[in-house]
């Protein structure tokens, strides 16, 4: 399999965020967030702190022991240094839906 270059890393990751691919769930009153990237494959969640994405580049990247960051990653990091990302509201007992829905 060819080597995805940063480039195209940092290229994907702009393409997404420019086409509204990044989503900020809000569940209230907890304040719980839980972010989803939407790539070509699916949408994926992530997290920024510790650094997670449930796509499989990432999991076999960090299988492997070398835990590279995917665009979903740098997708998330650049919506949140802009602002450009959707939120989206809902009630706390919504919460397991959504993770039904995406893992």
């Amino acid at each position: 399999m060819p080597r995805i270059h940063k480039s195209t890393l940092l290229e994907k990751a702009e393409e997404t965020v420019h086409c509204g691919g990044v989503k900020r769930h809000l569940f209230l009153p907890s304040r719980t967030e839980i972010w989803s990237i939407v790539g070509k494959e699916g949408e994926y969640l992530v997290s920024k702190d510790p650094p997670l994405c449930t796509c499989p580049a990432f999991y076999f990247s960090s299988a492997r022991g070398k835990a590279q960051k995917c665009y979903h990653l740098i997708s998330l990091e650049m919506a949140i240094a802009t602002g450009n990302y959707f939120t989206i509201m809902g009630h706390d007992e919504e919460i397991f839906i959504l993770l039904g829905l995406l893992l």
